[in-house]
């Protein structure tokens, strides 16, 4: 899913905007959770482009 330097990344970008986590297991639920919508935006994405063509 996401390699540590990206870890660390997300939770700067969080910081930055004042969001905070009650734990680590907090900040990997979101960001599992990005990943996830990511996906499925991208299959949507792909589904739709099929359907253009």
């Amino acid at each position: 899913m996401f390699n540590e330097e990206q870890i660390r990344k997300y939770e700067e970008i969080f910081k930055k905007n004042n969001v905070e986590f009650a734990d680590e297991k907090e900040l990997q639920s979101v960001l599992s959770q990005m990943y996830l919508y990511a996906q499925l935006t991208y299959e949507q994405f792909r589904i739709n482009n099929k359907l253009d063509n």
